[in-house]
């Protein structure tokens, strides 16, 4: 054989899954007041977030940080100017920890992409499950011809939300 052996004392490799888990290629949070430590207030753009009403950064219930946002029921909250933060070609990850107020109710995060037409590109979502702070996270892929990034909540009861996230996931590893 040609191959050499190894050094003696030098580690196995690792064993493999074969699975492709993203790596962050800029683990930079992307968005302005991920922990709602500044004001939201109803009706216009504030700190870099769009309240629709019913979001309200709240001094209880905090992960960490000062607040937390609670999101009544039919509330809901947007990031600002989110078409422009995103490239096309890239893959993004949109994470937050989120709780429900009360247990089994029907809550989600939504990422939901749109062309100009308004055809849904992609769309994809995760049940919010738990009476105590979890990290719920989507990966998504930034494409020309999304003209409508919306990512939100879906809820009809309360629910609490902190640390939100978006960082660019381009790499992938195998591991």
């Amino acid at each position: 054989s040609n191959v050499a052996p190894a050094p003696a004392g030098t580690p196995a490799p690792a064993p493999t899954t074969g699975k492709l888990t993203p790596i962050l290629s800029n683990p930079a949070n992307m968005l302005a007041n991920p922990g709602f430590e500044s004001p939201v207030n109803p009706g216009y753009a504030s700190y870099g977030w769009n309240n629709w009403g019913g979001a309200t950064a709240v001094d209880t219930q905090q992960r960490s940080g000062l607040r937390a946002l609670q999101l009544a029921p039919n509330g809901g909250i947007s990031v600002n100017d989110l078409a422009n933060m995103l490239t096309p070609g890239k893959t993004y990850r949109f994470s937050a920890y989120a709780k429900l107020d009360t247990a089994g109710e029907d809550v989600a995060m939504v990422v939901n992409l749109k062309n100009a037409a308004g055809a849904v590109i992609f769309n994809k979502s995760v049940s919010i499950t738990s009476t105590a702070y979890q990290l719920y996270q989507i990966d998504f892929p930034m494409t020309a011809d999304i003209t409508e990034p919306d990512i939100h909540f879906r809820t009809t009861v309360s629910v609490f939300v902190i640390d939100f996230l978006i960082q660019d996931t381009l790499n992938y590893i195998t591991v």
